[in-house]
């Protein structure tokens, strides 16, 4: 007993001097999997500290769990000396790995084979002599630590001598402090960036011809050579050809015939005895392979890459032509050739011009594929006048190729009986066979037309005997009494309901509203909202935009939202679990808040349709989608070619400062109409044409930013990444705290999408803010846009400047948008 009670008091002497006890049980609510009994398994990680108890990964036992994890943080284990694929192909999401003061002297050439969202790996103070720069090709790292190794001063240690030395930073805090070792005398150690490392360079790649030109199903010839010290070997990248081919030496060269050329043409290339030569032999050409085709060579020190530029002409093919309704009718098709077909239609055998109703529109993936051509022939009001044949002419310097569709976009009327219309049947004619059976037949005819005329009556009865006791208890069930516009007998009297049947509209119960304080009770106490209604029937959907915890957003359309637009394109939220009632009432509170809101910059909402199935949020549609992605795609030097290249291909400083300058009028309305937004960031605003912004939300970012968001508890998700300290440690939100996000939106915009304090952990992150750090000033960033960040981010809430001021400061800068920045974007 006596011994227990000293180890209670030691523990609880460690609490109190503010020491560390080590843990290394599960978390009744946060931990999951066994650990081994010596690491800490929470929800996202494995953490394992307990010194000299590991020589491996331990491996957790449910492949749920291990899709979960992405951090992996093992230290103090000198019995852990290989790191291996057969570890880490458990661990497929991982994304941040550290390894560190323990023994780790062998990472296995394809350890990460299968961790390939890697973006962090740690893994200093091991016994690592050696490191292939081989072993991290293909993963996009943001931070590579390595230093306390006692990493060998050779070849092998070249390309981490470059990377130091380049402004590629991305080898952790310490990238200066990497050392290694004399291989003649190991008691000797040396910063390596300062080493000096003889007879080690990059390999040197050439290739012959640089551009070859053949026609289609011809052959060809390429010649790569490469030099270098250390030994190299060089390959073709042949994963994208369609033609047949091999790759051999330069003896096993064959004599091919050439379009612009012969076999002399490879006098002028000569070789040394030393180069390593690969010959790639193309046989039946395909027009597929226009464009590059890649030789790479490599060596200790990394790889360098050598590019023959592919010529194949092909007369045009017209491999696919179907009609289709997407959202307009279309006739798809399919065009190969190089050069790049012209197209031209007829319609009946007549020229077919674009207009604004006929278009032939390429899909924006092939725009820049010389050799394919993937599109449609779009027809916006397609009707019966349209039906006819379609001939599609693709011609080049080679030929000319047509082919027709026999086309027809009218849908024929489908009836659909009501449970209680009875259809009239069809009866055969009645054929006569003799002159007797006359007047059986015209006593057999008024029988059958008594007998329809009798159904019809009953069913006409019904029907208004249903209308009217549906009216009746419409009527006895109103709230505003009897009067000219609730009238059961209104139907009978047009002009006296026309005032009811004019708008469609859902009065939503006022007491349901949580009420503002910042409101007077006298404004509140008279306000009834009434939402605009849109019938479920004059909806359509095209596709889905995204999905989150509360139900879809679709892209979809509206029949006559507006009387003078017949089809309206909008987004569609839908509602899930419409059967629970608190979600029902969440969902009235939302639609009632939003009918107040109308601005420019706020996404217009456009009315509710809950006469389906499923509860529904009518929205305009913004066709660039979240602000987030779009900044991502349009980055400096990201090569994206599936954007649209022909709108804004690149933002400038004007056009981003144009950007936050809308983000800040929108919200400067929202703070006047007493709104806090409490999730302002980059992916929670919508982009259209023309560069307009507009602030809104789905409710859809939680779920495809999931890493924006950090897990409070079971279901409380916070974005504490664009989190003022006081929402942080008090969950307080105000409008001052939109103007500290609003100062994190801006530093997004101005990184092109960058996530917020990236480099740390949700826990560092919650360090560094409440302990009064700020994000650094984005690359290229305006020192005047940066003090607005900064005011933004006044510790103190009443300190930071109005949502009005920063508006007015940002329109300032917007008028200089042509002179004082010019400097900067160069």
């Amino acid at each position: 007993m006596a011994i227990s009670h000293l180890i209670l008091l030691v523990l609880f002497t460690f609490e109190v001097m503010g020491a560390k006890v080590p843990k290394f049980s599960r978390s009744p609510e946060n931990d999951f999997g066994d650990c081994a009994g010596f690491c800490w398994c929470r929800r996202d990680s494995i953490k394992c500290q307990r010194a000299n108890t590991l020589e491996s990964i331990p491996i957790l036992s449910s492949e749920e769990e291990r899709s979960l994890v992405t951090k992996i943080f093992i230290e103090h284990q000198a019995g852990f000396r290989i790191l291996s694929e057969d570890q880490l192909k458990f661990y497929p999401n991982v994304e941040k790995i550290t390894i560190q003061n323990s023994g780790l002297h062998i990472i296995t050439p394809n350890a990460f084979q299968f961790t390939r969202k890697l973006k962090e790996i740690n893994i200093r103070h091991n016994q690592l002599s050696v490191l292939q720069w081989r072993l991290f090709k293909g993963l996009k790292l943001m931070e590579l630590s390595i230093d306390g190794n006692p990493i060998i001063c050779n070849c092998s240690a070249k390309w981490i001598q470059k990377l130091a030395n380049s402004e590629k930073k991305i080898l952790g805090p310490l990238w200066d402090q990497v050392s290694c070792i004399d291989p003649v005398n190991p008691t000797s150690t040396a910063l390596l960036m300062n080493v000096t490392i003889p007879n080690c360079e990059l390999p040197k790649v050439y290739v012959m011809p640089e551009k070859i030109i053949i026609n289609e199903s011809q052959s060809a010839d390429l010649i790569c050579s490469a030099s270098g010290d250390p030994p190299l070997s060089v390959y073709w990248n042949t994963t994208s050809l369609a033609s047949n081919h091999t790759v051999g030496d330069f003896e096993l060269l064959g004599m091919i015939d050439y379009v612009n050329g012969s076999e002399d043409m490879f006098s002028s290339f000569s070789f040394d005895s030393n180069d390593t030569v690969q010959v790639l032999s193309l046989y039946q050409s395909s027009g597929e392979d226009n464009g590059i085709v890649s030789c790479i060579a490599e060596n200790d020190v990394g790889q360098e890459t050598a590019r023959v530029f592919l010529e194949i002409h092909a007369v045009p093919k017209i491999i696919e032509m179907k009609v289709a309704k997407n959202f307009y009718w279309c006739i798809n098709y399919q065009v190969t050739g190089f050069p790049k077909p012209e197209r031209k239609w007829y319609f009946n055998n007549q020229p077919l011009k674009n207009n604004n109703l006929i278009q032939d529109l390429e899909n924006a993936w092939t725009m820049k594929n010389s050799y394919l051509a993937d599109g449609c022939l779009q027809l916006e009001r397609a009707s019966q006048v349209n039906d006819g044949f379609y001939t599609l002419v693709a011609s080049n310097t080679f030929g000319t190729v047509n082919h027709s569709i026999d086309a027809k976009f009218h849908q024929d009327l489908v009836v659909i009986a009501h449970p209680t219309y009875i259809p009239q049947g069809r009866f055969p004619p009645t054929i006569s066979t003799n002159g007797k059976n006359s007047e059986s037949e015209k006593k057999g005819k008024t029988s059958i037309l008594v007998s329809t005329l009798l159904i019809a009556a009953v069913v006409s009865v019904f029907v208004i005997t249903v209308v009217c006791l549906v009216q009746w208890r419409k009527y006895r069930h109103s709230p505003d009494g009897p009067n000219e516009g609730n009238s059961p007998w209104f139907f009978l009297c047009p002009e006296r309901g026309r005032n009811r049947l004019r708008t469609e509209r859902i009065p939503l119960n006022p007491s349901q509203m949580i009420v503002n304080p910042n409101y007077s009770k006298e404004s509140n106490k008279e306000s009834i909202i009434e939402i605009h209604h849109i019938a479920r029937e004059k909806i359509s959907f095209v596709h889905t935009l995204g999905e989150g915890a509360f139900g879809r957003v679709f892209l979809g359309t509206v029949d006559y939202l507006t009387p003078d637009e017949p089809t309206t394109l909008v987004a569609v939220k839908t509602l899930k679990n419409n059967e629970v009632e608190d979600i029902k009432m969440e969902f009235e509170r939302e639609a009632e808040l939003l009918a107040n809101l109308q601005h420019t910059n706020i996404i217009k909402f456009y009315g509710v349709s809950t006469d389906g199935e499923a509860l529904m949020m009518i929205f305009e549609y913004m066709e660039h989608g979240d602000l987030n992605n779009f900044l991502r795609d349009r980055a400096p030097h990201n090569d994206n070619s599936a954007i649209e290249v022909n709108k804004y291909p690149e933002l400038t400083i004007p056009d981003l400062i144009h950007i936050a300058c809308q983000i800040a009028t929108g919200m400067d309305y929202l703070a006047s109409q007493h709104f806090v937004h409490r999730d302002l960031a980059t992916r929670n605003c919508l982009v259209g044409d023309q560069l307009v912004v507009k602030i809104g939300d789905f409710g859809m970012s939680r779920d495809v930013y999931s890493t924006d968001y950090y897990r409070v508890g079971r279901h409380n998700m916070l974005p504490i990444r664009w989190m003022p300290p006081e929402s942080i440690l008090y969950r307080k939100f105000t409008t001052e705290s939109d103007i500290w996000s609003f100062g994190v939106v801006m530093w997004e915009i101005f990184t092109f999408g960058k996530q917020p304090w990236y480099e740390l952990s949700n826990h560092e992150v919650i360090q560094h803010v409440t302990t009064q750090k700020i994000l650094p000033r984005p690359h290229k960033c305006p020192e005047d846009i940066y003090l607005l960040m900064l005011a933004c981010w006044k510790t103190r809430p009443h300190e930071r400047m109005t949502m009005k001021n920063l508006y007015a400061e940002l329109q300032l800068l917007s008028t200089t948008r042509d002179t004082e920045y010019l400097e900067v974007v160069d």
